[in-house]
């Protein structure tokens, strides 16, 4: 049986610069955007809000929906969906004491190390593209592959 999780995550950028959480699992570490699983219940906005002050100790301000991306397992067992959306404005200093054991650092990337970490789910043209422009790019929805890392 399939099981469906849905994660909400944000962009939160500054100049040619954006925040990313440094996760490890089974050994592997990669890069994402803040954000995590929401729960029962839970609307997307509050989710994000959430685990972005639980994974980085930040306050934040929601903006528009940028896009979503899909993400299947190879066997079909289980089904991301990511929703993003863009952060017009945060507060707080920026923590690395987050509850989550798998998050094991926070940072600002610049946008041409995406090219060198691993970084997931695959939406690094996406985001390239959305930043380069100012955010004036319609939402999406893309199929990102699996990818172990």
């Amino acid at each position: 049986m399939t099981t469906i999780r849905i994660r909400v995550s944000g962009l939160l950028a500054d100049g040619p610069h954006l925040l990313a959480v440094l996760h490890e699992k089974d050994g592997a570490r990669y890069h994402l955007l803040p954000g995590g699983g929401v729960e029962p219940g839970e609307t997307l906005p509050a989710a994000l809000k959430r685990e972005i002050l639980e994974e980085t100790g930040l306050t934040v301000d929601i903006g528009r929906l940028l896009g979503t991306t899909e993400t299947l397992f190879p066997d079909g067992s289980r089904h991301i969906l990511h929703i993003l959306f863009l952060v017009k404005s945060w507060a707080g200093e920026l923590s690395q004491d987050s509850t989550d054991e798998r998050v094991i650092g926070v940072r600002w990337m610049h946008l041409d190390d995406l090219d060198t970490l691993p970084f997931l789910p695959e939406i690094r043209q996406f985001l390239r593209d959305q930043m380069n422009s100012g955010f004036d790019m319609s939402a999406w929805h893309i199929e990102s592959p699996w990818v172990e890392v």
